[in-house]
């Protein structure tokens, strides 16, 4: 009589995962359904916050973007009354068109001394060229005609605010150029309307990558003697 092997079946590794499996997937369930009612209200708070988050988001941006759109049209109405302020004293008190001349390139420096107070710390050459880049703003015709809306153009000028402090300094150097443009004398082309700045340097562009340093100043003012 032949001797019969006993073979002893055993659970694989594998089914016994399966059935792990299977009974946390049962219990989920169960849980779920046990606590459906809370779930709901776990969900529907959480999609209320949402709503309340993109909410306050979009109105935090949208006043943002008001209050901009405010600063910047206050200050265009106070040039503008700076402008029908000096027309009015000239109907009425007959100031002849030398004074009322002198009177607007006194508030065009004032403008132009703003847009240069973030630079102030600059060299002087780099100075007169940044008037420049404003004044070649308002003669292109790509731009605005308008000093002001030139200056106060958004990110159009680094540091720009109506509110910076006009310096002595800033101003003589803005009254001495505004003075040079409202006589007709050019110094360059009016091509050159980009201003490069870095707190060592300052030089202009045109849209053909030629460059005006200070050192091109520096010339331009010794041919003038």
């Amino acid at each position: 009589m032949m001797d019969e092997k006993l073979t002893i079946w055993e659970k694989s590794a594998g089914s016994g995962k399966h059935h792990e499996k299977s009974h946390k997937g049962i219990e989920l369930k169960k849980f779920i359904k046990q606590n459906a009612e809370i779930i709901n209200r776990l969900v529907a708070l959480l999609c209320a916050f949402l709503i309340f988050a993109s909410g306050m988001l979009v109105r935090y941006t949208t006043e943002k973007k008001l209050r901009e759109e405010f600063k910047e049209t206050l200050s265009a109405e106070r040039f503008k009354v700076e402008q029908d302020t000096i027309k009015r004293v000239k109907e009425q008190y007959g100031i002849n068109a030398q004074n009322a001349e002198k009177a607007l390139i006194e508030t065009q420096a004032k403008t132009v001394a703003k847009v240069l107070y973030p630079m102030r710390n600059n060299r002087e050459n780099g100075l007169h060229l940044a008037c420049w880049s404003i004044f070649n703003r308002v003669d292109n015709k790509i731009y605005s005609d308008d000093l002001y809306a030139v200056c106060s153009a958004n990110q159009a000028y680094m540091g720009w605010s109506d509110d910076n402090p006009v310096l002595d300094e800033l101003y003589r150097i803005a009254f001495e150029e505004v003075t040079r443009w409202h006589s007709g004398i050019r110094p360059m082309d009016t091509g050159y309307v980009y201003l490069y700045w870095t707190p060592s340097e300052i030089y202009l562009l045109d849209d053909f990558g030629h460059k005006f340093f200070e050192s091109d100043w520096s010339k331009y003012m010794d041919s003038l003697g």
